[in-house]
């Protein structure tokens, strides 16, 4: 057998194409086969991330929906309280207890005094029939007789009768000399009830007297005033006047009403 003579150069050739034949025709299934393989999976997760979002995304819209529908019902139920509110406001319960009530009933009860007492002041001074006078200071309610004068040992000094605190006094301008021993008041029974204290050196007192003094002038016509002036000389010297009561039990009772308008008695 004759074989023809083959160029080297032309074999190393025939060699690598096929050659490179044989593995293009084994690596493309492998390739094919690899590319879908991935393909597939890959799918599957953006299909499944999508249904998430979707999901997450309907759950956030129904929780905005619930929470409008909450503030709505809200609002509409705040808006029904304020218009009951204002248009009819809740009673007051009122109280069953006796301490409560008086409480309740005090602050009318305190206007009512003040405008009472207001009306009162406006009629002061007052005068009560033809011998007294009723009136008013801040130290409180004062009855007044008529004035009488008396001679004081230089000149005419005024004197009074005056009801205040329930102690009477006799009330002069002069200086009244406290060491006579006949100054005082002649009831109409002719006791003679002795000064026992000088104030102010014109006015003569009698604290522990007045209530006898009181119960005198209820049935009284007038009342005899011993009174002894400094400086009168000899100190034996006394002056007298007589001093008209007659209306004293109605005078007095204007005088207990007038501490109990003022809160005095």
């Amino acid at each position: 057998m004759y074989f023809l003579p083959f160029p080297k150069s032309l074999w190393l050739a025939t060699s690598t194409i096929s050659l490179a034949l044989t593995c293009a025709c084994h690596a493309a299934p492998s390739d094919s086969y690899s590319a879908e393989s991935r393909a597939v999976p890959y799918q599957h997760e953006m299909d499944f991330r999508k249904a998430a979002r979707e999901q997450r995304e309907k759950e956030i819209r129904l929780g905005e929906k619930l929470l409008e529908q909450k503030r709505q019902t809200q609002n509409q139920s705040g808006s029904r309280n304020h218009t009951a509110t204002e248009t009819e406001p809740e009673p007051v319960p009122k109280s069953t207890t006796a301490p409560d009530n008086i409480r309740h009933q005090a602050k009318p009860y305190r206007g009512y005094r003040q405008t009472v007492r207001d009306a009162y002041a406006e009629q002061l001074p007052m005068v009560i029939g033809d011998n007294w006078i009723l009136k008013h200071t801040y130290a409180g309610c004062s009855l007044h007789s008529s004035t009488k004068l008396m001679n004081d040992g230089v000149g005419l000094t005024s004197v009074s009768l005056v009801l205040t605190d329930y102690v009477w006094e006799l009330r002069t301008q002069s200086d009244i000399e406290p060491r006579h021993p006949q100054n005082g008041i002649l009831l109409p029974n002719q006791k003679l009830v002795r000064v026992e204290q000088v104030m102010e050196n014109t006015n003569a007192q009698f604290p522990v007297h007045s209530n006898e003094i009181t119960a005198a002038l209820q049935s009284a016509d007038s009342l005899e005033v011993h009174l002894s002036f400094w400086p009168s000389w000899p100190m034996t010297d006394i002056e007298t006047a007589r001093i008209t009561v007659s209306g004293f039990s109605a005078a007095y009772d204007k005088w207990q009403q007038c501490n109990r308008h003022f809160g005095y008695r």
